[in-house]
């Protein structure tokens, strides 16, 4: 009997923490209506304002006392109904390693806590918490930590107004869902009102600098933090306020979204790249109403405004000749630019946020100006605003494992080593792990994913180009994220001294780093190292159908066809 499903992955490949269990509060995660335009508040442009320049102020945490979330993860959103969770929710990917960085004023003076426990092994030397690496068993919940320093505490998500009735924040490892790098709990959101001529912060209207100039609003840009782990992205939204019943587009232009490569400098100021990595269009089709009419005053001219959310998708044409959203993705700093604002007929105001100090990861974002003479980019005003973006997406992960350790139902632990290299049989009908005995044999590879082998309709969310003669890859859902994957082969010709084959398995933006290696015949690893493999490879069709045709999510015993041709699982 073999050990994979009493496997753990060794603490040198992936290390499990313990922090990771299950919490069970996780039912005070629901969905409440957030308050747009609750900040009355006209954000002014910064007094020393000129055109093409300016400097933006940077604040600190009130009593220097507090640590930042894990860098490149996100938060959970608004949804496009305009619905926030009640409770603060920090997303990370699976497999991820985790740190909280001690921004405190002293860190040598401050102590962490999880869930109550003092916790002295997991800080390093600089005062931050080193979390480990975050297993995976979707959905997950993990505890955040408490960082005090005598009398004084702090907790990330301790500013959410819900947070004595509903409890502390927690971590978690989510499926695709609204993200974003801001937290509309802890952030001062719900800004709208700005130097724009019809009133708004960053979108329809005309700019006034305090000499005089005038410009016209074109759009904004907003910087945006590298994820800590590819992300995954099949559109953004973003809540709108406008003078409009019938939503902010209001004519026959569309918003276009374009999300760009950043550089960034010897002094860490950012500027838009030359790659662009997607075009995103929204249209009066993909705009919801949230709420309204609201009465403003006379901050509008019409006294009231509307609230919407746009969505922003890019979109082909499928094989069938069907308009079909194409998702992307990004794995580094990236920028979001919005252009077609003041179009006609358009009546647009983002909403805005400020971040706060302990949980600031964007840059200002900056406007979009043309002056009749030409186009530019720069600050407009002093605090530190953003546009709210949301990302209906999700961290994946895709890698295959080297090693685990086994410990069969007697209590006796092994350690399996090199289990990414396989040896296939010249008939091709045995696949096995090279160098293995009959007691040490997996007969596949461990693969470590952020979902199930196949989705709920049966299709395979991970797969890998394979050369010909591999005809079957066939993955089983195991404990904590882990699929074991088995292949069948083809006979090695006659005449054929041996031949090898490199899969790099990919999901929704990850690509693994180490593959999987078939040998077959008279060829060994060095042979895989040196590059000799197998060329035309192809992506197989991995879905599942039983014998009378009928799609099959997971296949448990019996006759089965992949790829037009039968095999039977036992």
């Amino acid at each position: 009997m073999k050990n994979r499903f009493l496997l753990t992955v060794l603490l040198s490949v992936l290390v499990t923490i313990g922090y990771s269990q299950t919490m069970t509060n996780a039912q005070s995660r629901g969905l409440v209506k957030r308050e747009f335009l609750k900040n009355t508040k006209k954000v002014e442009m910064a007094p020393s304002l000129i055109k093409r320049g300016m400097s933006t102020a940077r604040k600190s945490a009130a009593n220097g006392v507090y640590y930042s979330r894990p860098a490149g993860s996100m938060v959970t959103g608004t949804t496009i109904d305009g619905l926030s969770y009640y409770v603060n929710t920090v997303v990370v990917a699976p497999f991820s390693h985790v740190v909280f960085e001690n921004k405190s004023t002293n860190p040598s003076l401050t102590s962490w806590f999880i869930n109550g426990e003092l916790d002295e092994e997991s800080v390093d030397e600089n005062g931050n918490l080193d979390y480990g690496y975050m297993e995976n068993g979707y959905p997950s919940y993990f505890y955040l930590p408490t960082l005090a320093m005598g009398d004084i505490t702090y907790n990330y998500g301790e500013g959410n107004e819900y947070y004595a009735e509903r409890g502390p924040a927690y971590m978690m490892i989510d499926s695709i869902d609204a993200h974003a790098f801001y937290d509309n709990r802890v952030s001062d959101s719900g800004y709208g009102w700005g130097a724009l001529s019809s009133g708004y912060i960053f979108g329809s209207g005309g700019l006034t600098f305090p000499d005089g100039t005038q410009a016209l609003s074109l759009g904004f840009v907003q910087y945006c933090p590298k994820p800590i782990s590819p992300l995954y992205v099949e559109s953004v939204h973003c809540m709108i306020r406008t003078e409009n019943a019938d939503g902010p587009i209001g004519g026959n232009y569309p918003l276009e979204m374009t999300i760009m490569s950043v550089v960034v400098d010897e002094n860490g100021n950012e500027s838009l790249g030359n790659d662009t990595i997607a075009v995103l269009k929204a249209t009066p089709e993909t705009q919801t109403k949230v709420g309204g009419p609201y009465p403003v005053g006379d901050r509008v001219e019409s006294g009231q405004v509307y609230l919407y959310t746009v969505e922003f998708k890019q979109t082909e044409i499928d094989g069938f000749g069907v308009e079909a959203t194409k998702p992307f993705t990004v794995n580094d700093k990236f920028a979001v630019v919005v252009t077609g604002v003041s179009d006609e007929g358009n009546n647009i105001g983002f909403e805005c946020a400020i971040e706060n100090p302990e949980d600031k990861v964007h840059p200002t974002a900056e406007m979009i100006l043309y002056d009749g003479e030409g186009a530019w980019i720069q600050p407009v005003y002093s605090d530190d605003l953003i546009a709210e973006l949301n990302f209906n997406s999700c961290f994946d992960y895709c890698e295959a494992l080297d090693a685990v350790v086994g410990t069969s139902e007697d209590g006796k632990t092994t350690i399996y080593n090199d289990i990414n290299i396989l040896r296939v049989s010249t008939d091709g009908k045995t696949v096995s792990t090279e160098g293995s005995t009959e007691e040490t044999d997996l007969g596949g590879a461990y693969i470590g994913t952020a979902f199930t082998w196949y989705d709920n309709e049966g299709f395979e969310n991970y797969a890998a180009d394979v050369p010909e003669w591999v005809t079957t890859v066939y993955g089983e859902d195991g404990s904590r994220g882990l699929r074991w994957v088995t292949f069948e082969c083809e006979p090695l010709p006659a005449g054929t001294k041996g031949r090898v084959a490199k899969l790099y398995f990919e999901g929704k933006g990850y690509k693994s780093e180490l593959p999987v290696i078939l040998l077959q015949g008279d060829v060994t690893i060095t042979d895989a190292i040196e590059g000799v493999v197998s060329e035309n490879t192809k992506r197989l069709n991995t879905t599942v159908y039983n014998i009378i045709g009928q799609r099959v999510n997971r296949p448990q015993k019996g006759i089965f066809i992949q790829n037009g041709k039968k095999f039977i699982r036992k």
